[in-house]
């Protein structure tokens, strides 16, 4: 079984079902789990822990019987978690008012403004567990 934990900041706003979605897509994708796009891809779950966590695990076997490529799977999901991260902070930077007020206030009095108008969805997901893998006993 592979397995894997994504959370996000415990001060950040809670993610949507469908925002959980997507990171866990995205992460099975660049672990070589589930490609996007191959119908015989490892079938997967992703366990919702509370509204700052989830727990993905899917069995170490693809529809056709073949294992998943796996080279480099935790540094490729932590690479996906890095991105997503990025990704929000660049979308909450784009979303800052652009009035003269603003322009005219303090830097300080931004930043301040800015944190309390948005908390990035994805802030500290970069701070994923190792993914795991359990192997069956051999006979």
């Amino acid at each position: 079984m592979w397995h894997c934990t994504l959370r996000a900041h415990p001060d950040s706003a809670a993610l949507t079902d469908a925002r959980w979605a997507e990171a866990a897509r995205r992460v099975l994708a660049a672990a070589g789990i589930a490609p996007d796009g191959d119908p015989l891809a490892c079938r997967w779950v992703a366990l919702r822990v509370d509204s700052h966590e989830i727990r993905i695990i899917a069995p170490m076997a693809r529809a056709d019987g073949h294992l998943p490529q796996l080279d480099r799977d935790a540094s490729r999901a932590h690479a996906v978690c890095q991105l997503l991260d990025f990704e929000s902070r660049r979308a909450a930077a784009t979303v800052l008012p652009r009035s003269a007020a603003a322009r005219a206030a303090s830097p300080a009095a931004q930043a301040a403004g800015a944190a309390a108008v948005h908390q990035p969805d994805f802030a500290s997901l970069a701070r994923v567990a190792e993914p795991r893998t359990t192997e069956a006993p051999r006979r």
